[in-house]
């Protein structure tokens, strides 16, 4: 007999754990009483969701303001502000603040695949989405990061997207490692705007303005990039050099429209060996005193590491200065 049922034990289907649908409304839900499965049975607060969600749920949150610092511990999970009205029928972003303002908004470690649509995020004293693991990654798409410390920190592959940064202290969006950064709107940071880094980084389609302050920083700047593309960007009134690649190997610089920078249109500095393809790019009114469209330095000018113009337009500038 109990050869018979443990032979049952074995053939019974294990079923796979089904992904949820969470709910959070910080108008009307409660984190105590509800369970979070339906729109009128929301929770209140963006952290308890996280505390409860399991990997690939999907958690929808409503416009409200949650002053909370969110631990993101669940991989694969999508987290979708209800900017249309979907669920709950309003409109107007979630705006999560980082706990007293002064934590990340969001953050997570060694979790893949985190997705976060549609929020609004603020942070006076920290970078205000934070993946702090090399093993962590993700997408931020059409959020808003406005009037603080810092937009978004990378320490592994997260991709950046149709998001609004502006007024940041320091950095918009920075340290992002071998991810896509592509069509986003940043306006007016301390340091650098952009900064891409590790392998085949892409900085795509950006609009920025007024963004790298201070020497060493730059609208846009790859650092330590194997194979990084800057393309088809517009960087607009930069207070210091607007394009910086440093200690890169074969970056494409392609199409991009520069105009109004206090130091460089573009620095080329200490690269990594390999052909360098510059190309199609418009530099206007760049640098004060001797305007100067690129600068070249530490870098071998013949041979197999030399760099390749090409088609590119100089307006007010010296063009390239070695």
């Amino acid at each position: 007999m109990r050869i018979l049922l443990s032979i049952l034990l074995i053939l019974l289907p294990v079923w796979p754990v089904m992904a949820e649908t969470l709910y959070v409304d910080g108008l009307a839900g409660d984190d105590t009483a509800n369970t979070g499965r339906q729109t009128g049975d929301a929770f209140a607060t963006v952290g308890y969701a996280a505390s409860t969600a399991s990997a690939s749920d999907v958690i929808w949150v409503n416009q409200s303001t949650y002053p909370e610092l969110v631990t993101i511990v669940d991989a694969n999970t999508t987290w979708l502000g209800d900017t249309q009205g979907v669920m709950w029928g309003g409109t107007g972003r979630p705006i999560v603040t980082g706990s007293d303002a002064r934590n990340n908004a969001f953050t997570w470690g060694a979790v893949a695949n985190v997705s976060l649509t549609g929020f609004a995020c603020y942070s006076a004293k920290s970078y205000t989405i934070n993946c702090t693991s090399a093993s962590g990654s993700g997408s931020v798409v059409d959020c808003e990061i406005l009037d603080g410390h810092s937009g978004v920190y990378s320490n592994g592959a997260v991709d950046v997207m149709d998001s609004t940064i502006k007024n940041m202290t320091y950095y918009g969006i920075f340290n992002v490692i071998g991810a896509d950064v592509i069509g986003n709107t940043v306006t007016t940071t301390g340091y650098d705007g952009i900064t891409g880094r590790g392998a085949s980084p892409v900085i795509e389609g950006n609009a920025l303005t007024g963004c790298g302050g201070g020497t060493g920083y730059a609208s846009i700047y790859l650092y330590l990039a194997v194979s990084g593309t800057v393309k088809q960007n517009t960087v607009l009134s930069a207070p210091g050099n607007a394009i910086v690649v440093n200690n890169s190997s074969l970056p494409v610089i392609d199409s991009n429209l520069v105009v109004s920078a206090a130091r460089a249109g573009l620095v080329l500095a200490t690269q990594q060996n390999q052909v360098n393809r510059i190309r199609n790019n418009y530099f206007y009114d760049c640098g004060t005193g001797t305007p100067t469209g690129v600068i070249v330095f530490n870098e071998q000018t013949t041979g197999s590491n030399v760099f390749n113009f090409s088609n590119n337009i100089y307006y007010n500038n010296t063009g390239v200065t070695y």
